[in-house]
């Protein structure tokens, strides 16, 4: 899978931090947000989705990024 070649193809965080190095972001959050996907029932996702939207209102993050597999 061309995930496990690259997982930057995923979650592109060698490209975050080099813009976030340059000064071309701010800063990202402490903490990378995963589920399972289909493997997760509807109501835990809806769950991890209220408390992660809580948490990053209280960071202050102005962005975030949502991939998809």
């Amino acid at each position: 899978m061309w995930a496990n070649e690259d997982p930057h193809r995923i979650v592109p965080l060698d490209v975050a931090q080099a813009l976030e190095g340059e000064g071309s972001i701010g800063h990202l959050h402490d903490a990378y947000l995963v589920t399972t996907g289909n493997g997760t029932s509807v109501g835990n996702a809806r769950r991890f989705g209220v408390e992660w939207a809580a948490d990053l209102r209280r960071s202050g993050a102005r962005a975030a990024i949502l991939t998809a597999t």
